[in-house]
């Protein structure tokens, strides 16, 4: 949520704020004045986001179209999304599609009409961890990784905030369900994820993973080529007290 505010600047200032302005990540004065402000408050703006919207064409499909673009109290599932990290100052995209490339590209094109950049890699069965190490040249500031099955309504920004008070190397939403929605086990102490287990079968707690997640730059460095996120990388941060839990109070729902 934003807010207007009048201010009263120098003009010598202000036409450093203008020089701010490049057209593309900061688009007007409001933009540079914002941009300067968290940089002097010590937080790290989050420009880039994946969306794992790949995977096999068969657990895509969801009645009569795809996962990524159903609707969800009125809204597709993937603009909901690129709705969300644009609020949070996200200026540029990676969706990794695989199969239905085409048809996420007819809803969401460039990006442009939606205020951002959107960049399109194919998902060739490297798995949600190898599509992430994919993407690795265009992530040297953190990234939120967001799963392209998953509704959400929260305020990513928060999530920012607390990331960075925490000094987390990943931190992951973390919705409440009951424990016949529950799919993964998410064990917290204070703020911390210390056991992480999916599939979970006799371990099911009320935490649930949400499939929405900031991390640094410096994990990439344990995401093999191939492999899981879920199964194979959260569970190892886990154990090693790097992985913090997000618990959030909005909306949630997991298409699948």
């Amino acid at each position: 949520m934003k807010e207007k505010i009048s201010i009263t600047l120098d003009t010598s200032l202000l036409s450093k704020v203008d020089n701010l302005i490049d057209g593309i990540n900061i688009r007007n004065r409001s933009q540079a004045i914002e941009y300067l402000l968290r940089k002097a408050l010590g937080q790290r703006e989050v420009n880039h986001a994946i969306i794992l919207a790949g995977g096999d064409i068969k657990e895509l499909k969801y009645g009569n179209t795809y996962k990524p673009l159903v609707k969800v109290n009125g809204k597709i599932l993937i603009l909901n999304t690129i709705q969300k990290l644009k609020e949070a100052g996200v200026k540029n995209v990676i969706i990794a599609a695989g199969p239905i490339t085409d048809k996420i590209f007819e809803v969401v094109g460039d990006g442009s009409e939606y205020g951002l950049r959107v960049t399109y890699i194919k998902d060739e069965g490297l798995g949600t961890a190898g599509v992430i190490k994919k993407s690795e040249r265009y992530l040297n500031t953190p990234f939120f990784v967001v799963f392209g099955d998953e509704y959400f309504d929260f305020d990513l920004s928060k999530m920012v905030e607390f990331h960075q008070s925490n000094k987390a190397l990943v931190t992951m939403a973390i919705s409440v369900t009951s424990l016949n929605h529950s799919k993964d086990a998410v064990k917290l102490i204070g703020n911390k994820v210390v056991e992480f287990k999916y599939p979970a079968k006799n371990e099911k707690t009320y935490h649930v993973n949400a499939g929405v997640y900031l991390m640094e730059p410096d994990v990439l460095s344990r995401i093999p080529n191939k492999g899981s996120l879920e199964r194979t990388i959260l569970p190892k941060l886990a154990k090693e007290g790097k992985l913090f839990g997000f618990v959030f109070s909005g909306e949630w729902k997991h298409i699948g």
